[in-house]
């Protein structure tokens, strides 16, 4: 999974679970009053540790394919 489809993913999950009571208390006078129920941080919390392993990984493969592209275009004297 490439970084861009890493946050559309983190974005879509934490939205996900701001639309749902259960988890996200949103405050009919603004996002100031609005908070995380305690299911909503044991959630968050679970997901962040989930994604983690990902977004090393996604981080990895974008360093390795950088080192990849310099050093063929280095090789092929493009440098």
């Amino acid at each position: 999974m490439n970084k861009a489809a890493v946050k559309d993913t983190m974005y879509g999950a934490i939205t996900e679970l701001m639309t749902n009571p259960l988890f996200y208390w949103r405050s009919p006078i603004g996002s100031l009053y609005s908070n995380w129920t305690e299911a909503g941080k044991v959630a968050l919390h679970e997901l962040v540790e989930k994604m983690t392993p990902i977004i090393d990984q996604a981080d990895r493969d974008e360093k390795a394919d950088a080192a990849k592209n310099f050093l063929f275009s280095t090789l092929k004297g493009d440098a």
